[in-house]
């Protein structure tokens, strides 16, 4: 496998004078031959008010065309020169200009069809463009572009949409367990081929100009057949009386005590990550006296008809709120959420071990012993939560699935892990309880039908008493 300093670098543009008041000239530079920077100037002129530094395009705005156009212009030349450096990495820079020149002159017509990576990049460009994925989508997105971008180095191969098959799945498979020195979850290769099914299934709908012709980028139906499998695994959670325990931590570090925080919120609201990051005052309503949680999910904003809800402010997610000053504080990375709250539960004490852990590593799930804070992860509170609620508050499903924001029962049923010693005790209190219910009805019915007897004998002797009363008249 080439080595990261081996591979293509990804072709730039940046603005000739960003601090210009005026127009400025879009360069387009590349890195591709060691200490020489090839430099192209595209002829394109931006207002710098008008250019993203960050994404290196112009900006979406929907009533600039004149935006889209440029942004598809850039996007075209990008790709003309990632494939000429693709098949010649020591090309000169003179011979490289004159391609880059001549595909100008004759009026920028897209000649060549890109590989299935380049028209993965520029598929999620306009993603971006039109902002209708959260980034942790987008970056998902990436992982596995790179993924294919290391399978084409290490087989020497550019993908064509044809290539997509499952015969090619396999290799493609084969390929990232190989590299994977600690092995790679089944689960891991399941979402990765779904990006990449998702990502053909774009360009069986989208045209693109070749040689003045409006066609399909492909018209393959072999991507279809791709795919692997998911495994069930474990999802670690912690209990309630671990929650509580937790609760009572106090970590000396102050990015200990923000993540920590955040994770009990979680875990007591049953929010994910994302929604937790966008909660401020102004979510918590006062209903007839009951405060609760009321936003709109993150998660499923372009999919789900209702994405609100409404979620019942616990104690111990109020007293996290008390005190922040009523609020969350400021967050950390996401990862380091993650990988915080593992040293964070430990030092709380919380040595729970999990002996018949779940997980998959190149192939099936395999159990295995494990540390259950060494598991936890942001997503784990949400986890805890939907436990406590249906093993220890005994929450119907129907009633937890209005809470937490899912679209089935049978969703919610993958997170719900209670282990068979609880589900039995549970179970056990259930009838227990249920039994010492039928005994009060019971008892009561009893008592009832005492009385009843008691007011039928009162009434019979009274109606002896008047009878022996008018004899006596009588």
């Amino acid at each position: 496998m080439k080595s990261i300093r081996e591979r293509v670098t990804e072709p730039f543009y940046y603005l000739k004078d960003k601090n210009s008041e005026k127009s400025t000239l879009i360069i387009l530079a590349s890195n591709h031959r060691k200490g020489k920077r090839f430099v192209y100037s595209t002829s394109k002129k931006i207002e710098p008010q008008d250019w993203d530094e960050k994404k290196r395009r112009a900006k979406n705005r929907i009533d600039r065309k004149d935006l889209k156009d440029l942004n598809e212009f850039i996007d075209e030349l990008k790709l003309l020169i990632t494939q000429v450096l693709r098949v010649d990495q020591t090309i000169e820079h003179k011979d490289l200009k004159n391609r880059l020149d001549e595909w100008q002159n004759r009026g920028c017509k897209k000649s060549v069809m890109p590989s299935f990576t380049e028209y993965m990049k520029i598929k999620i460009r306009e993603i971006e463009d039109q902002n209708v994925k959260d980034f942790r989508t987008i970056l998902k997105y990436r992982s596995t572009i790179n993924k294919l971008v290391d399978y084409e180095a290490d087989r020497v191969v550019s993908l064509t949409f044809e290539s997509i098959s499952d015969k090619w799945c396999k290799d493609f498979i084969s390929f990232l367990r190989g590299r994977a020195e600690s092995g790679i979850s089944d689960n891991t290769l399941n979402k990765d081929v779904g990006i990449i099914k998702l990502f053909m299934k774009y360009a069986a709908k989208d045209t693109i100009i070749i040689d003045g012709k409006e066609v399909h980028y492909h018209e393959s139906n072999k991507y279809l057949d791709i795919s692997i499998k998911r495994v069930k695994t474990t999802k670690q959670f912690l209990k309630l009386h671990e929650l509580r325990q937790l609760m009572n931590h106090r970590p000396i570090a102050k990015s200990h005590q923000v993540v920590l925080d955040y994770w009990l919120f979680m875990a007591f609201t049953g929010l994910r990550i994302s929604d937790a990051l966008r909660f401020d005052k102004s979510c918590i309503l006062d209903i007839d006296g009951k405060r609760v949680i009321q936003l709109q999910t993150f998660k499923g904003r372009n999919v789900k008809d209702d994405t609100t809800v409404t979620i019942p402010l616990l104690p111990e997610a109020e007293e996290i709120l008390q005190r922040n000053g009523g609020e969350l504080p400021k967050p950390l990375s996401q990862q380091k959420h993650n990988d915080y709250i593992k040293l964070i539960v430990a030092k709380a004490g919380i040595t729970r071990v999990d002996e018949k852990h779940k997980q998959s590593i190149n192939g099936p799930s395999k159990s295995f012993t494990v540390n259950v804070a060494s598991k936890l992860s942001s997503h784990s509170a949400r986890y805890s939560f939907i436990n406590f609620m249906v093993n220890n508050f005994k929450i119907p499903l129907m009633d937890l699935k209005k809470i937490t924001g899912h679209e089935s029962i049978k969703v919610l049923e993958g997170y719900e892990d209670g282990d068979h010693l609880d589900n039995a005790f549970n179970v056990g209190s259930i009838i227990e309880e249920k039994n010492n219910e039928q005994s009060e009805i019971e008892a009561k019915a009893n008592e009832i039908e005492e009385l009843k007897e008691k007011l039928r004998r009162l009434e019979q002797d009274q109606n002896k008493e008047k009878r022996d009363n008018n004899l006596k008249a009588v």
